[in-house]
């Protein structure tokens, strides 16, 4: 990190006399060439503003990360009272002009391995079943994404199963294989691995690629052959270094279109049932479990009489949402109705009506 000025084309603006007081007023900036920025309100929290070069007026280290990606760390005492207490800094990308606000909150996008769960004290004489879930933001259920994991913990009881949560929002297929050691350290019965979705956003949306290219640390970009290559190391290793039995599951939709015309929605559906069926085959290949997501949300999107595509990957609504949630404390169905989804919060991640239909469809496989 380094607070020379990588941006000597920007005009460097003083902040307003209230702000140099410490009031929560807004950090005024004169425009600038960027289309979107970020002001720091310095009681509050992070918006759309000006330029990074601003920024660095208020102390803050900038740095560039990649083939123009430019970006910075915040820690979260400089952005006052309405963000939860963390150890964690708030990072910062702007790519095309367009800054990004990067919410490391819980595990929704955080490239780290996922906290220790502690394990209740199983009951006398019956051990507790444990299940290491393995995925991205869907399997961590953080943030605007329902947590089906807790629901299954609600309904089969502490004392008789526990889970293990080995989701970290972000992760592709690639990321998931990289933390197979802390899932065979949980000694699981049983394991559900639920990836793949980033994998199919990394394919169709070139800025979504460009992004987990860089936040994820990806040695290459997307594809279904690297995904089938990913998935069945994951498979593979799974089988050779422990006793449980796996279950592999399909993808949820993006979107809810299935026969949409719009190019983008079209492109989703065409790979979202390309990789399921890609997961399909490695579960029989491997003599896995399968559980069908794809397929049974599919049928209940059919039957609704509203359908909405998603037409476009764009940040800007992603930490929207976030901040509803982690900040306001908006539950996953409140978003999902601000946006206007009938199953997902986004478009993206799920809702309480798809996210019950993935913990009806696991919690089958749990009790086989």
């Amino acid at each position: 990190m380094f607070t020379t000025n990588l941006f000597s084309e920007a005009t460097r603006a003083s902040p307003s006399p209230d702000a140099r007081r410490g009031d929560s007023k807004t950090w005024v900036h004169k425009p600038h060439t960027a289309r979107r920025g970020l002001f720091l309100r310095t009681g509050g929290l992070f918006a759309v503003g000006n330029s990074l070069a601003s920024l660095q007026d208020c102390g803050l280290k900038t740095r560039i990360l990649e083939s123009g990606w430019r970006g910075l760390s915040v820690r979260p005492k400089r952005l006052g009272r309405l963000l939860p207490s963390a150890d964690y800094p708030i990072n910062l990308l702007c790519l095309d002009d367009e800054f990004v606000l990067l919410l490391y909150l819980g595990n929704m996008i955080r490239p780290q391995k996922p906290p220790h769960q502690a394990e209740p004290p199983p009951a006398e004489g019956e051990p507790s079943l444990i299940v290491a879930c393995l995925g991205s933001s869907s399997t961590a259920g953080k943030g605007q994404a329902f947590n089906w994991i807790m629901e299954l913990q609600r309904r089969l009881g502490e004392r008789r199963v526990t889970f293990r949560n080995f989701g970290v929002g972000g992760d592709l297929a690639y990321n998931a294989l990289q933390r197979l050691s802390d899932v065979v350290a949980s000694h699981p019965k049983k394991i559900v691995v639920f990836i793949g979705g980033n994998d199919v956003l990394a394919l169709v949306s070139t800025k979504a690629r460009t992004f987990f290219r860089i936040s994820k640390r990806l040695p290459r970009d997307s594809s279904a052959e690297w995904f089938r290559e990913n998935l069945r190391t994951i498979v593979l290793r799974l089988k050779a270094e422990t006793p449980a039995a796996i279950a592999l599951c399909s993808l949820p939709p993006i979107g809810e279109d299935p026969v949409s015309a719009n190019p983008f929605q079209s492109e989703l559906n065409r790979r979202i049932e390309e990789f399921s069926d890609i997961i399909r085959g490695m579960a029989r290949q491997e003599g896995t479990d399968y559980i069908a997501i794809y397929e049974t949300i599919i049928a209940e999107i059919m039957k609704s009489p509203q359908r909405r595509a998603f037409t476009g990957f764009s940040f800007l609504p992603f930490y929207r949402d976030a901040v509803r949630t982690l900040v306001l404390r908006k539950s996953p169905d409140e978003v999902a109705r601000l946006n206007s989804w009938g199953f997902h919060t986004d478009g993206v991640h799920l809702n309480s009506r798809s996210g019950l239909i993935v913990a009806d469809l696991v919690q089958k496989f749990i009790e086989k």
